[in-house]
């Protein structure tokens, strides 16, 4: 089927067209710290700095690695050898895309907030989201051959991200009643893929994501396993990523189901959903909206316009995103907000960007266009992970 360019540009620019001259809420910058916070930042930076540092490609060998080992009084000399060889094997060192992207500054911070500054808790879960964003294939900087093996997931527009809300949040729609597929694997992945992509857009110096979930029409019930599910891969592995949830078009049949759910959701993440009558307007402007929540952007859901668009905005803040990082020799704990100095203190203020800032100049080298090149840009893995879904 052929696309209108027209139509393309048109989501292009629904993508990236954010709220100027709207500054973010800072959640807590390491100028706002107190000395036993400073230091546990300190030792996160250090434990994930270390130069052997590794992890394994999958939660089953992750797991595995972290049970205490017992040593069986009859293993020999040779055996214990070929285990720690076999056990290296099975490890490898971050990427600097998983540094980019998941130790930078404010990514620790926002785990640190949700552990409460527990140190042990952050460095597990950190270590686990990575593990798991190996083995679902989503830590790659090129997704495309993911993509291509989720795009059934979008074609009805049962979830899809476009528009920015009043903070500059990137908004995450999500309309049950065009559910196109069985409860599995790959419904479950598409959902965090999109999570994932509402991130690329998000402006410098937002850190969360508004949903609108629209309950209109007649859709499937969702079972108490699948939700909490949905809700525990979302609190585990992002932290402080949902910042506004809109339900819309509640059905009274619904109520029972919300005081089942909330008694094993967190309660901070409860109370960031809105439920009472919510109005997407009072959250985001009528022109970043489409017609069916009240808004006025002109856009109807259609996957030949919207999937290209969607793909070819989000690589390319990808592959930026990556060459501002290694360009100025960032390491674990460098702030990405802080663009000015070549390399970063990552127990200095961070210098956030207003959205007014012109576009970064020098910095940014010419993205890379083939896969070749983007797999050398991000020091793959030597066995990168076969995508499963």
């Amino acid at each position: 089927m052929s696309t209108n360019p027209s139509k393309i540009e048109h989501v292009q620019k629904l993508l990236t067209n954010f709220l100027p001259d709207i500054n973010p809420k800072d959640p807590q910058s390491t100028s706002t710290l107190d000395s036993h916070q400073t230091q546990t930042l300190k030792q996160l930076i250090s434990h994930f700095n270390s130069s052997d540092f590794s992890l394994p490609n999958n939660l089953a060998d992750h797991k595995a690695k972290e049970k205490p080992r017992t040593k069986k009084r009859d293993n020999s000399d040779d055996d214990a050898l070929n285990s720690t060889k076999s056990e290296k094997s099975n490890v490898f060192r971050l990427t600097q895309w998983e540094i980019c992207s998941q130790l930078n500054e404010e990514a620790l911070l926002r785990v640190l907030r949700a552990d409460k500054w527990d140190l042990e808790k952050s460095k597990a879960r950190i270590e686990e989201t990575i593990v798991w964003r190996r083995e679902c294939g989503c830590d790659e900087l090129d997704f495309t051959n993911l993509a291509a093996d989720l795009r059934q997931e979008a074609e009805t527009g049962k979830m899809f991200v476009l528009g920015f809300d009043n903070l500059n949040r990137p908004i995450v729609h999500m309309r049950p009643r065009f559910q196109n597929s069985n409860v599995g694997p790959k419904r479950f992945a598409f959902a965090f893929w999109l999570i994932d992509r509402a991130i690329d857009l998000m402006p410098r110096g937002v850190e969360s994501v508004c949903f609108i979930i629209d309950l209109a029409g007649p859709q499937e019930s969702p079972s108490l396993k699948q939700q909490r599910e949905f809700v525990r891969t979302l609190s585990s592995h992002y932290c402080e990523r949902l910042g506004q949830a809109l339900v819309i078009n509640m059905p009274t049949l619904f109520v029972w189901f919300l005081k089942l759910l909330k008694p094993v959701v967190d309660p901070v993440t409860f109370a960031k959903a809105v439920f009472d009558k919510a109005n997407p307007l009072d959250f985001a402007p009528a022109e970043q909206l489409d017609s069916s929540v009240g808004g006025t952007n002109g856009y109807e859901f259609d996957i030949e316009t919207y999937w290209p668009a969607l793909l070819d905005e989000c690589l390319k803040k990808r592959q930026q995103r990556l060459e501002r990082w290694t360009a100025q020799a960032k390491q674990v704990g460098s702030s990405e907000w802080d663009t000015e100095t070549p390399l970063n203190n990552s127990l200095t203020a961070i210098s956030k960007p207003s959205f007014s800032d012109p576009p970064l100049t020098g910095a940014v080298a010419t993205p890379p266009t083939s896969t070749a090149s983007l797999r050398s840009l991000t020091n793959e893995r030597t066995n990168p992970v076969t995508v499963s879904v």
